[in-house]
């Protein structure tokens, strides 16, 4: 897979659909940005998620900027902001793999990308 490629899937998670068919059903869509018990993973001790949870392989946060998210190790993600109907993806190779290193970078990118798009939540 190239970056395109996970790029592609973001957009389909947005809303399960693409060229006007319906990839996902809309129901898988909402469940994965719904995420799980945000008590349940306050201690799991990312410091750096907090609200957020975690199931079926995605990270959600409800926090503003709301997204759901795919992490790897070591810097790769893809992450969709369905309010602003906007994709990240990104391949990486950072000399550390711990979210608690990574996420504030990332975090603070994402934030500075809506801003600097202009983007509104829909």
């Amino acid at each position: 897979m190239c970056i395109r490629d996970l790029a592609r899937v973001g957009q389909m998670l947005q809303k399960g659909r693409y060229n006007n068919s319906q990839v996902i059903p809309a129901g898988v869509v909402e469940d994965i940005a719904r995420g799980a018990d945000a008590k349940a993973f306050e201690g799991g001790g990312f410091k750096t998620r907090k609200g957020w949870s975690y199931r079926s392989q995605w990270w959600v946060n409800p926090n503003f900027p709301r997204s759901f998210g795919a992490h790897g190790a070591f810097g790769q993600l893809l992450y969709v902001f369905p309010e602003h109907d906007l994709v990240i993806a990104k391949f990486g190779s950072h000399p550390n793999p711990l979210s608690s290193v990574t996420d504030p970078v990332h975090f603070q990118a994402f934030a500075a990308l809506i801003q600097h798009l202009q983007l509104s939540v829909k």
